[in-house]
């Protein structure tokens, strides 16, 4: 082998390492799908959020062809029907060759995984409302608790529980970085959470936990990225690094004017809508 093609192995060896070395710093460190280390109270906010997030599938022309995260807002035994809240532009059409079908991937707790048919019941628009509602039968889901609106604050530990490039539940933890408000006077309210923990591509709709109490303190919407290139002899390697403090989500205030707007609030009391409609 020639001195120039060992040099740009070695380059090229080099690169990878760093490569590899960043892409473990940026993704969420996990084992058997639970991240490592955190403290008892960590614990305990895994042991309820894990059972109350989904997977979600979208299927066009009955191929796979978008993946993300969900989290359970209300499952009702008696219906066995369960809501599921993701993002909008989970479930929009856009680019897709033709409309979409949804499905929600339930985990077991040791291993296996159930896939349901799900529906749109309520959805929201880009940029301002980035939610969507899934209404799952057949199975009747632990649910989350919904923090107060307003009830986040920058340091809060939390965990969030997502399924990147679409595989199995997993999660991370970090902190709530920073917070967004709009709104005048009385009437100025949470319009989005930005949080540290680690995430990848996929864990769009997943949930947001704080440590303290397990509540659902928001759901996840999208990252910011930025760009690392590295130049090798003639060529250019590059990848999109997660910026740390940069994901953001829809906090619990903007769940809750979702769910008002859409006549939806009666899931936020345990009741099921639709049974609720029927009675009045």
């Amino acid at each position: 082998m020639s001195r120039r093609r060992t040099a740009r192995r070695a380059t090229v060896l080099a690169l990878g390492a760093s490569l590899g070395l960043m892409a473990a710093c940026a993704a969420p460190r996990a084992t058997g799908g639970l991240a490592t280390g955190g403290s008892p109270g960590h614990s305990e906010a895994v042991r309820r959020a894990l059972p109350t997030s989904v997977r979600v599938h979208v299927l066009a022309q009955g191929k796979l062809a978008r993946t993300a995260s969900g989290v359970c807002l209300l499952g009702d035994a008696g219906a066995r029907r369960s809501f599921v809240l993701t993002n909008e532009h989970v479930v929009e059409r856009g680019e897709l060759p033709a409309a979409p079908s949804f499905a929600v991937v339930v985990e077991e707790p040791r291993g296996g995984s159930r896939e349901l048919p799900a529906r749109v019941v309520a959805q929201g628009s880009v940029p301002n409302e980035d939610l969507a509602l899934l209404e799952v039968d057949g199975v009747a889901l632990p649910a989350a608790r919904l923090a107060e609106a307003d009830s986040p604050e920058v340091g809060d530990d939390v965990v969030v529980v997502g399924a990147p490039f679409g595989r199995n539940l997993t999660v991370s933890s970090g902190l709530v970085s920073s917070l967004d408000w709009g709104g005048e006077g009385r009437g100025r309210q949470q319009v989005s959470l930005k949080t540290d923990a680690p995430i990848g591509y996929g864990t769009s709709g997943g949930g947001i936990f704080r440590v303290g109490d397990g509540r659902l303190l928001g759901v996840i919407e999208g990252y910011r990225t930025a760009r690392v290139e590295f130049p090798v002899q003639r060529e250019t390697y590059g990848f999109d690094v997660p910026m740390p403090g940069e994901t953001f989500a829809a906090p619990a205030a903007k769940i809750r004017r979702f769910l008002f707007v859409h006549g939806l609030t009666a899931i936020l009391e345990g009741r099921d809508p639709a049974k609720v409609a029927t009675s009045r």
